[in-house]
């Protein structure tokens, strides 16, 4: 006789990731939280979901080799499509007519699908890498998801919503944009590089 075993309960083999992100582009609900409650806690490094699955608290070796797995089997745009369904989910919508459990649903459901694509784009060792910034563009800023184009309307439309995570989508977008182009000090020595090049 067997035993029913969580899937949560568990920490993912990187083999099994695929499934799980096939499980997040499935039109039904429940089969979203299923794969959420596997991929945030693997992104983090952990053999268990948080108590609170918010926290961005990582075993960061650990988290960086799971996050490479999960580049590797498709998550990135796995992921910017399932934060722009919660975002598209909340279009349309009068928040001071609805009931608060459903508001708070919404918003959490937008709280992890930003936490999962910070991870991947943070921790990923891919982060670095010529491949991984044009990924980045593509996605962020052309056609068929310009995610962050679509931040930036949500951010303007929603973002007087008691509980609106408007600093999770800022470092979001903050995230990304230094993917792409490095940090300040990076581009300090990019910048010093080329006039010593030029003779400036």
């Amino acid at each position: 006789m067997g035993v029913a075993i969580n899937p949560s309960e568990f920490l993912v083999a990187p083999d099994d990731v695929p499934y799980y992100l096939q499980l997040l582009e499935s039109p039904d609900r429940e089969q979203w939280l299923k794969a959420e409650a596997v991929l945030i806690p693997f992104a983090q490094g952990r053999a268990v979901p948080d108590a609170n699955q918010h926290r961005l608290l990582v075993d960061f070796d650990k988290a960086c080799v799971h996050n490479k797995h999960l580049v590797d089997a498709g998550a990135l745009p796995t992921y910017t499509q399932h934060l722009l369904r919660a975002m598209t989910s909340l279009k349309g919508l009068n928040f001071q007519y609805m009931e608060l459990e459903m508001v708070e649903r919404l918003l959490g459901q937008l709280n992890r699908a930003i936490t999962m694509l910070y991870l991947v784009v943070t921790l990923s060792p891919h982060a670095s890498r010529p491949a991984m910034q044009r990924s980045l563009v593509d996605v962020g800023l052309f056609p068929p998801h310009q995610l962050l184009v679509d931040i930036f309307d949500c951010l303007q439309v929603h973002h007087a919503i008691p509980g609106f995570p408007i600093k999770r989508l800022m470092l979001l977008v903050y995230v990304w944009i230094t993917t792409i182009l490095g940090d300040l000090n990076e581009l300090d020595r990019l910048k010093a590089a080329r006039r010593q090049h030029h003779h400036l």
